[in-house]
């Protein structure tokens, strides 16, 4: 099954792959949202150690998927 941005892009349409783009930002922004509350745990506030470790996680997934 194509995902909907794939249709497009196989249809011609110039603005699929600014939409596959969106798809991928929002499935980082949902990642780093996952490992921010599965790591850490969530009942206690992170130290400044950790909060640096997953800000640098989060910026090297950014970087990879750019």
């Amino acid at each position: 099954m194509l995902f909907g941005w794939s249709r497009r892009r196989r249809a011609g349409d110039p603005t699929a792959h600014r939409a596959f783009r969106a798809a991928c930002r929002g499935a980082v922004n949902v990642l780093e949202g996952h490992i921010r509350e599965h790591v850490i745990d969530p009942s206690r506030k992170p130290t400044k150690a950790e909060d640096q470790a997953l800000d640098q996680l989060a910026q090297l997934m950014k970087r990879y998927l750019k």
